[in-house]
Formats: C-alpha cells, structure tokens, sequence
C-alpha cells in the first residue's frame, strides 16, 4: 500500500515478486466480485441488511462521563477493547490513532495497541482511509490473538484473508458506516481555517466541548501551542460531508452499513437519542462471547446497558439504510466492471440502469461531486465548496418527476421505434 498524492492508500503490485496468484483480489472487499455478492445479498434482504433477527440489540454509554465526553459518541467502542485486553481476553487491539501532521500527509494511521492507556489515545472519529497492511504482518509474525476494529469494507477484507491471519483475529469489531473521506478532506478543513500548508496539525472531527446535544458537535484543530475549535455549522464540515466531497468512489457502491461479518457493530444514536450532548451509541451484538463481556461491563458500573428493539437502531440512520442496502442498485449498474460481474452471476435479479430515475440522477450528482472536489484539491490546493453545491444543488422533486416522465417516455418510443 502506498500513499498516493491524492491522499489515500493505493494498493501496487511489486512486478518482480508476483506470481499471478490471484490472492489480492479474491481478498479486496471492493473488487467486482466482493461487491456484487454484498450487493446481492442487500437486495434479497433488503434495508434491514446487517440486522439478524437472532442479534442481540442494546442502548449504551460509558458510565465515566469524562471518559464519554472524550469519544465519538457514547464511548463503548474504547470501553469494550480496554476490556478485553485488561481481562488478558485479547492480547492486542488493532484500531486508529490520530497523527500530527502538514497537509498531504497521513492524519491517521493503524496501531497494534497493547495497554488502555495507549487506546485512550484513539478515541474519536477517524474520517481518513486507512492502511492495515503493517499491523497485520505485525500480529502475524508472532504469538497472541486480536480485537480489529474497523468498517464494513475492511470487516469484508478480513473474513477474506488467508487461515494464518484468521487465526488471530478474535474479534472483529465494527463501525457502522454511511461512507468515509481521504485525506484531502481535513486538509481542505484545514485550509478553509487559514492553516498554512507547512503548519503540522492533529485534528478531531468530532469535540463535544460546550455543545448544546450530540448533533451540534465541533471540528477541533490541535498544534503545538495553541487550538481551532469550531462548530461543525461554522466550517466547511458539514456542507462537503453532505454532499460527498472527497468521497472514495468504492463507498458510492458499497451495500453494507450495519457492518454484516462484525461480532458486534457499534453506532452512533441519531433521532430521539441525540439530545445528551455527551453521545449515546447503538450496538448490534452477533457474538454471544461479546454479549457476556458487555454485561460484566454493566455489572462493574462500567457501561449503561440496556436492551431495544433493532426497530431503534434502523430508526435512529434510517435514509442511510436505505440508500445503502436499496438504492445501491441504481449506483452499483453505472459502474461497467460492477454490472458485468452482475450480469455474470446474477443476472435473474434483472440489474439494469434506469436512465431516467431519481435515484440515478441523485447517483451522477453524487459523482460529479465526488470527481470534481478529488480533482480541484490535487491541482489546486483549494476547493470552491459552496459554488459547487450550488451548480450541483439537487433539483426540486416535481421537476425531476417530469424529468422522468420526458424519459421514460422517449425510452417506450425508442422501444416501439426498434420492434
């Protein structure tokens, strides 16, 4: 994995080495292959994908608010994983830690933690890609088993890898996930804020200081003698998050949110719960090993627990869901390598392109976003956030409907044009 200068990992393949084995491939979670069966596997069950009716289902903070306030969202992710290490129940976790950085360099990367107070140090959201290709040769090369914590996307890497790697992975642990972010997305924060290129800087998505409830969270810059805090209202935060600024592409067609191959996914409680500014976290416990741990966690006053329908997770990200799971089939069919590999093995599920849809020219907006604000910051070192929003803005409901309207019926002409 090499980090490229649009500021993300890029696999390469070492020519003089390779022997054609086909392994990184059949490995890759967003190979054609990978998605197409994921993708699949979403459209037969639908928006509940991920949530087993034989799942346990739980509302829960860390009972330290010292702690919570410290953390994304209800502080469980870090709770747990202090946990098992400490009960010698893992002899390692394998998460993220934020990195002091300039821009163009990576602001986060993999660690093989080993102590609490070390994982202290990686709570947080981490909106970056990462690269776990060192700490897997890590704990492959020596005794001991493993915690992973990491998104639907590397969870599907994980259960692909070879027996000598699943071997030491215990405990996958997920993080519910709507679509990540490359690097340039805090650099481009970051310049909005006047950071100088050559400025090195830690950043924290997600700071809950002074916030009236969990919504209302701050982008917080850190150097080495003072601080940027701000709300995420008050920078370009939430208007490039909303409308998929540096988005990697393989996000736009994955169809996993709940985390599918985790033994508990962990998230974050939006709707209702939303209103404590400390953060609450919504968890899907697929392991029964995990679910005993949890309990010792209320039993010793470390966490509140508490049992709730899945109704309570699906409610809290609802739209995510749905674009996730369902309308990843009017993305997943513009991307040829994607739609071949469907037509392929699954062609009874009759994926096709609907040219005129909604959810297809929602796609292409999408995209267009995506491409544009990629392309702009590697040439340009700066993005015009709010004149791209507004020549992209989606179109009133009523006009794509007639939009529509025009195309299918251009479509049904065409079609009695042929015959």
């Amino acid at each position: 994995m090499r980090w490229q200068f649009r500021r993300t990992w890029q696999p390469t393949v070492d020519v003089d080495t390779c022997t054609h084995c086909g392994d990184c491939l059949n490995i890759c979670p967003n190979s054609p292959e990978c998605i197409a069966q994921y993708a699949t596997a979403a459209s037969l069950q639908g928006v509940t994908f991920g949530l087993a009716t034989d799942a346990d289902y739980f509302v829960a903070y860390d009972n330290d608010p010292a702690r919570r306030i410290l953390s994304a969202s209800g502080g469980v992710t870090t709770a747990l994983t202090e946990y098992l290490l400490l009960t010698g129940a893992v002899d390692g976790v394998i998460a993220a830690l934020p990195l002091t950085a300039c821009a163009g360099q990576p602001h986060f990367e993999m660690r093989v933690f080993r102590s609490a107070e070390d994982l202290d140090r990686g709570r947080g959201s981490h909106y970056h890609p990462m690269n776990y290709a060192q700490v897997l040769a890590e704990v492959s090369a020596g005794p001991g088993v493993y915690a992973v914590v990491g998104v639907p996307c590397v969870l599907r890497g994980l259960v692909r890898l070879p027996q000598r790697f699943q071997e030491k992975i215990k405990y996958k642990i997920g993080l519910v996930c709507g679509r990540n972010a490359n690097g340039a997305f805090s650099d481009c924060l970051a310049r909005k804020e006047g950071i100088a290129a050559d400025v090195p800087y830690r950043i924290k998505f997600r700071d809950k200081v002074g916030i009236p409830d969990a919504n209302h969270y701050n982008n917080l810059f850190e150097f080495s003698n003072r601080w940027i805090r701000k709300s995420r209202f008050a920078t370009a935060f939430t208007e490039m998050w909303r409308n998929y600024f540096f988005l990697p592409e393989c996000c736009l067609y994955c169809p996993d949110f709940y985390g599918v191959d985790a033994d508990i996914a962990i998230k974050d409680a939006w709707g209702r719960l939303s209103t404590d500014p400390l953060g609450t976290s919504l968890l899907i416990v697929n392991n029964p090993e995990i679910k005993q741990h949890l309990v010792r966690l209320k039993h010793a006053r470390r966490l509140f627990l508490q049992s709730c329908p899945w109704e309570e997770v699906f409610d809290s990200q609802k739209a995510t869901a749905i674009f996730k799971h369902e309308k990843v089939r009017y993305r997943i069919v513009w991307k040829k390598c994607l739609k071949g590999r469907l037509n392929i093995n699954y062609r009874h599920l009759s994926w096709q392109e609907r040219w005129f849809s909604l959810d297809s020219i929602d796609y292409w907006r999408k995209f267009c976003l995506m491409s544009l604000s990629n392309r702009l910051f590697a040439r340009f070192e700066k993005v015009p956030v709010t004149l791209l929003n507004v020549l992209f803005s989606p179109l009133p409901r009523d006009v794509m409907k007639k939009i529509r309207s025009v195309g299918v019926k251009l479509k049904t002409s065409l079609m009695k044009r042929r015959h």
